[in-house]
């Protein structure tokens, strides 16, 4: 079991120790995690098997308002993105318009919709 952790950077650019998001750590596989350039969304991958799993490592993403506030409920991207296979190191691009992430040793892209 992983979970997803942050340490925030202090002045002299070292960092603090690690604290575990429990708004985003489960009993499941967390692990990957990939902060948007504005640091409102989250993507990461975990072995949920919430409603709309597709198998293995899936991509999911989370948002919040602030910086400061708590992240949201995640949300599994779908078939769209996911897949049976073990999906892997999601990032988005820094206009957020694009994903990349990994599945069975090819790297992947997918587009956001409009309004997503």
């Amino acid at each position: 079991n992983m979970d997803l952790y942050v340490s925030e950077q202090r002045a002299d650019g070292s960092f603090g120790p690690p604290a575990r998001i429990d708004e985003l750590s489960t009993l499941a596989d967390d692990r990957m995690p990939n902060v948007s350039p504005n640091g409102l969304e989250m993507v990461f991958v975990s072995t949920r098997t919430d409603p709309g799993a597709q198998g293995g490592h899936d991509v999911y993403l989370s948002r919040r308002q602030h910086v400061s506030d708590l992240w949201g409920t995640p949300v599994n991207l779908g078939p769209n993105v996911n897949s049976g296979s073990s999906e892997s190191r999601p990032s988005l691009s820094a206009d957020g318009d694009r994903l990349y992430f990994g599945r069975d040793g090819e790297i992947w892209m997918s587009i956001r919709a409009q309004g997503g």
